[in-house]
């Protein structure tokens, strides 16, 4: 999680310095996969309340995020 913290305050520093007014991410961007889903739940929460402190402080929207549906083996078959 530190790691990702640490990702989202770079992301946001370049979004600064690009000035782009968008981004988007799949949730495995942003916040590493637990041990359980409910781990995994609550790791994509923490940073999504940390990335939206960050866009309320910058002004940069999220244009879309989704799930990552095609790398995670649980979703091979849909």
């Amino acid at each position: 999680m530190k790691q990702a913290l640490h990702k989202a305050d770079i992301a946001f520093e370049l979004f600064r310095l690009v000035d782009a007014p968008f981004y988007t991410f799949h949730d495995r961007d942003i916040a590493p996969e637990g041990a359980t889903l409910r781990e995994s739940n609550a790791n994509v929460r923490r940073i999504g309340e940390a990335l939206g402190k960050k866009m309320a402080k910058s002004g940069v929207k999220l244009l879309w995020g989704t799930a990552n549906l095609f790398s995670n083996p649980r979703f091979v078959h849909g």
